[in-house]
This record gives C-alpha cells, structure tokens and sequence, in this order.
C-alpha cells in the first residue's frame, strides 16, 4: 500500500518524500493505518496527556523514521503540538523526509 504512487506534478511541488503518506494523501488507506496507531497510542494510556513517544526498533531498516514521521504529521493534523527529533546519531533520515537541510543536528 506504501508503494502508491504520486504523479511527478505532485512530487515537484513538495520536497517532502513521498514515504510520508500522511502529508501527501491524508485520505489514503495507509494514512487512516497511521491514525488508527495514533489514536490506540492515546487512548491507550487512559487519557492521560502523552508528552514524550520513543519509537525503536533493535533492527535496521525496520521503519522506524517512516513511522515517526507519519505519527507525527497526523499528531499535527489532529490540532496537537509534535516536536519530531530525529536521535539517530549514526544515519539521521528525517531531515531529508521532510527536504530540510542537515547543517545542525541533536549532537551539536
């Protein structure tokens, strides 16, 4: 599902990568997955208020930044405040999911 394309119009007008799914196609399949996981996230916890998610993973490559990065735009499209940070200290990727440069990072 992951694997639904955009058309190079689309792609042109953004720098977001397209593995964000949720920026790109909030009405998708895969975007309604992300928020089912967002809200079983917060109802989960009796609502109380979450103030910090760790997402990891003891496997690279294992979709770990593409997961953040959609938990995050959907925590941000429900009206909530996100601060994403990207603790990969070894090969960060959200800076270029999200087409930002990578001049400083958590370690400077």
């Amino acid at each position: 599902l992951m694997e639904d394309r955009l058309s190079k119009r689309e792609l042109r007008s953004t720098k977001v990568d397209p593995m964000v799914i949720c920026y790109h196609k909030p009405g998708s399949f895969a975007a309604e997955s992300y928020r089912s996981v967002r809200s079983a996230i917060v109802l989960g916890n009796h609502n109380m208020e979450i103030r910090v998610l760790q997402v990891t993973s003891s496997e690279s490559g294992a979709g770990k930044s593409t997961m953040s990065s959609n938990l995050a735009v959907t925590v941000a499209l429900s009206g909530k405040r996100c601060l994403l940070i990207d603790a990969d200290t070894r090969r960060p990727t959200q800076h270029s999911l999200f087409g930002l440069e990578n001049n400083v990072g958590l370690t400077s």
